[in-house]
């Protein structure tokens, strides 16, 4: 299992020499957010080499889309480094929480707070949590594939999605960007790239109101998805490391770097369930199902039959 974390997974090389860890626990200090404040201020980037344009993006999705809750409680779920974090401080909100499996130690950090797994689902089963918006980039392609020592899951993002909703309150908006392209795959235990097929039951539950990508925003759903620039990409080849051309960066990215900022609404009307259709997240497309020989780490488009694994 590859849990490393590497220099281009974060905003610059002294970010990354700065950050440290506890075991497998990232600390976030006093320091550290003070780099991100020098960063900020010196007209830097938060957007970290492995994501052109990440940070830009979301906080262009907040400036769009989420301007009436600034002041409202705010999460990121899923984080190494507080890039988001840094990025939804800089618009303008109070105070972050961040949720991950591998739960960072704030130190010194008051605007942010954190939850492991067991922490959350206390505060939710409590009553304690309800978030105005959330925030997950770059995570839920990970989850249930144990490359970061989370137990493996065929299904890990739709349970991902799932928690995300319980932690979220009616009308609240949740901004997802996960590797999206014409046709979906998995390279196994490192990240699925989305086609339609799986992205369309992962946010059913949700009202797609616009997306964010490479500073542009389009305003609608999943029917807008082929409108400049397209949420779908047909990569240039068809093995599993497939590129698209990023034309505002003139040079090519690899297909897990495509990820559009998808603001997805909750229901003002929403229940507390969220009956996600994970069946429907299965085709008859090899590219398209998580069959057994790739999640055992035979990756690419191999045919096969899709095993029928119970949700639990």
């Amino acid at each position: 299992v590859d849990g490393k974390t590497y220099a281009d997974q974060v905003a610059s090389k002294k970010i990354f020499h700065m950050l440290s860890f506890d075991g497998t626990r990232p600390v976030w200090d006093k320091p550290l957010m003070d780099e991100y404040d020098r960063i900020r201020q010196s007209g830097e980037t938060f957007s970290c080499p492995h994501y052109p344009h990440s940070a830009e993006d979301i906080l262009l999705a907040c400036k769009t889309f989420a301007n009436t809750i600034k002041g409202g409680e705010w999460a990121v779920w899923s984080s190494i480094s507080p890039w988001v974090e840094a990025t939804l401080l800089q618009f303008g909100v109070k105070e972050v929480t961040t949720v991950d499996y591998n739960e960072p130690k704030v130190v010194g950090v008051p605007q942010l707070k954190t939850f492991g797994q067991a922490g959350i689902a206390k505060a939710y089963a409590d009553g304690k949590i309800g978030f105005d918006g959330i925030v997950s980039f770059s995570g839920l392609e990970h989850d249930g594939l144990g490359r970061y020592g989370d137990p493996v899951n065929p299904f890990g993002d739709f349970s991902a999605m799932r928690e995300i909703w319980l932690c979220l309150k009616p009308g609240g908006l949740l901004l997802l960007a996960v590797p999206t392209a014409a046709q979906g795959n998995i390279q196994f235990p490192f990240h699925r790239i989305y086609g339609p097929e799986r992205v369309r039951p992962l946010i059913e539950c949700y009202e797609m109101i616009g997306r964010v990508w490479d500073g542009k925003s389009v305003e609608g759903g999943l029917e807008k998805s082929n409108v400049d620039p397209p949420l779908f990409v047909t990569l240039s080849s068809l093995n599993d490391t497939g590129t698209i051309f990023d034309a505002r960066l003139g040079k090519k990215l690899e297909s897990w770097q495509h990820q559009h900022v998808l603001v997805l609404r909750k229901p003002f009307n929403a229940g507390s369930e969220c009956p996600l259709n994970v069946r429907g997240a299965w085709s008859s497309s090899p590219v398209e199902s998580y069959e057994t020989n790739n999640m055992k780490g035979n990756n690419g488009r191999d045919s096969g039959w899709l095993v029928a694994l119970p949700l639990a």
